[in-house]
Protein backbone atom coordinates (compact mmCIF):
# COMPACT_ATOMS: atom_id res chain seq x y z
CA UNK A 1 0.00 0.00 0.00
CA UNK A 2 1.54 3.97 -0.91
CA UNK A 3 1.22 6.32 1.70
CA UNK A 4 -0.75 9.23 1.00
CA UNK A 5 0.70 12.82 1.78
CA UNK A 6 -2.90 14.80 3.45
CA UNK A 7 -1.06 18.04 3.34
CA UNK A 8 -0.30 17.18 -0.45
CA UNK A 9 -4.19 17.19 -1.46
CA UNK A 10 -5.16 20.02 0.46
CA UNK A 11 -6.10 22.56 -1.23
CA UNK A 12 -7.07 26.48 0.17
CA UNK A 13 -10.33 27.57 0.20
CA UNK A 14 -11.39 31.43 -0.48
CA UNK A 15 -8.83 34.26 -1.40
CA UNK A 16 -4.88 33.52 -0.29
CA UNK A 17 -4.22 36.34 2.64
CA UNK A 18 -2.16 39.36 1.71
CA UNK A 19 1.73 39.23 1.85
CA UNK A 20 4.28 41.23 0.25
CA UNK A 21 5.40 37.83 -2.06
CA UNK A 22 1.34 37.13 -3.16
CA UNK A 23 -0.18 40.29 -3.82
CA UNK A 24 0.33 40.51 -7.24
CA UNK A 25 -0.36 38.17 -9.50
CA UNK A 26 3.04 38.99 -11.57
CA UNK A 27 5.78 36.71 -9.75
CA UNK A 28 8.83 38.14 -11.48
CA UNK A 29 7.98 41.02 -13.26
CA UNK A 30 9.05 44.77 -11.88
CA UNK A 31 5.47 45.89 -11.74
CA UNK A 32 4.59 43.30 -9.10
CA UNK A 33 7.87 43.38 -7.00
CA UNK A 34 7.25 47.38 -6.67
CA UNK A 35 3.77 47.11 -5.61
CA UNK A 36 5.00 44.78 -3.27
CA UNK A 37 7.99 46.99 -1.76
CA UNK A 38 5.38 49.94 -1.67
CA UNK A 39 3.65 47.53 0.46
CA UNK A 40 6.11 46.31 2.61
CA UNK A 41 7.72 49.61 3.54
CA UNK A 42 4.03 51.40 4.41
CA UNK A 43 3.13 49.00 6.75
CA UNK A 44 6.67 49.27 8.49
CA UNK A 45 6.17 53.07 8.92
CA UNK A 46 2.66 53.63 9.08
CA UNK A 47 1.82 55.15 12.19
CA UNK A 48 -1.91 54.52 13.78
CA UNK A 49 -4.93 57.03 13.80
CA UNK A 50 -6.21 57.54 16.90
CA UNK A 51 -10.00 58.34 17.40
CA UNK A 52 -10.99 61.43 19.40
CA UNK A 53 -10.81 59.66 22.96
CA UNK A 54 -7.11 58.80 22.75
CA UNK A 55 -6.60 62.01 21.28
CA UNK A 56 -7.70 64.12 24.14
CA UNK A 57 -6.17 61.75 26.59
CA UNK A 58 -3.38 61.85 24.89
CA UNK A 59 -3.38 66.17 25.13
CA UNK A 60 -3.67 65.44 29.02
CA UNK A 61 -7.23 64.79 29.46
CA UNK A 62 -8.57 68.25 26.90
CA UNK A 63 -12.27 67.70 27.23
CA UNK A 64 -13.18 65.57 24.15
CA UNK A 65 -15.75 68.51 22.97
CA UNK A 66 -13.11 70.84 23.18
CA UNK A 67 -10.85 68.87 21.17
CA UNK A 68 -13.96 68.23 18.05
CA UNK A 69 -14.65 71.87 18.23
CA UNK A 70 -11.08 72.55 17.22
CA UNK A 71 -10.88 69.63 14.78
CA UNK A 72 -13.82 71.78 13.00
CA UNK A 73 -11.94 75.14 13.20
CA UNK A 74 -8.81 73.73 11.92
CA UNK A 75 -6.82 75.01 14.60
CA UNK A 76 -5.60 70.82 15.46
CA UNK A 77 -3.54 68.98 13.06
CA UNK A 78 -6.84 66.13 11.92
CA UNK A 79 -7.74 63.76 9.49
CA UNK A 80 -11.29 63.41 9.00
CA UNK A 81 -12.48 59.97 7.38
CA UNK A 82 -16.34 60.21 6.47
CA UNK A 83 -17.65 61.78 9.48
CA UNK A 84 -15.39 60.88 11.98
CA UNK A 85 -11.87 62.81 12.83
CA UNK A 86 -8.74 61.05 13.60
CA UNK A 87 -5.63 62.29 14.85
CA UNK A 88 -1.89 61.43 14.67
CA UNK A 89 0.55 61.25 17.67
CA UNK A 90 3.13 62.76 16.38
CA UNK A 91 1.11 65.48 14.44
CA UNK A 92 -0.30 66.64 17.71
CA UNK A 93 3.44 66.29 19.41
CA UNK A 94 4.51 68.61 16.98
CA UNK A 95 1.02 71.07 17.57
CA UNK A 96 1.84 70.93 21.15
CA UNK A 97 5.88 72.14 20.58
CA UNK A 98 4.49 75.17 18.41
CA UNK A 99 3.07 78.32 19.53
CA UNK A 100 0.46 78.19 17.97
CA UNK A 101 -1.25 76.20 20.93
CA UNK A 102 -4.10 78.76 22.42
Amino acid sequence: MQAVNVDADVRQVGPRPLTPGNLVGVENGMIGQAVNEVVANTAAYFEPLLNDESAARLLGGMHIKTLQRRARNGQIPTHKIGRYWYFRASELNAWLKSAKVC
